[in-house]
């Protein structure tokens, strides 16, 4: 069994554009097929005996992770900002 339970971006629709823009093709197209995908994630780490925590992660904060580190913005960068907000107590 694992312990640390897996820290998913939760991004909000109204920032959904910003975050498109910010990453490009690496989130899909719409909010809705976002939501879908990230459904499918949650679902198959539950059945794997895994515990999921949603971290809201907005643009500001997510460009202040990324200019902290030198990092560029793309998928493996958005989750370790949430993995990062979770191990500071942020939801």
């Amino acid at each position: 069994m694992f312990d640390d339970p897996e820290s998913i971006a939760i991004l909000a629709p109204h920032d959904y554009p910003t975050f498109r823009d910010m990453l490009g093709n690496d989130i899909p197209d719409t909010h809705n097929e976002w939501l879908n995908l990230q459904a499918d994630d949650v679902r198959q780490l539950l059945q794997a005996g895994r515990q999921v925590q949603r971290i809201p992660i907005n643009p500001h904060e997510f460009t202040i992770f990324l200019r902290s580190r030198g990092a560029v913005a793309n998928i493996v960068s958005l989750r370790d900002c949430a993995i990062e907000k979770a191990a500071k107590g942020g939801h």
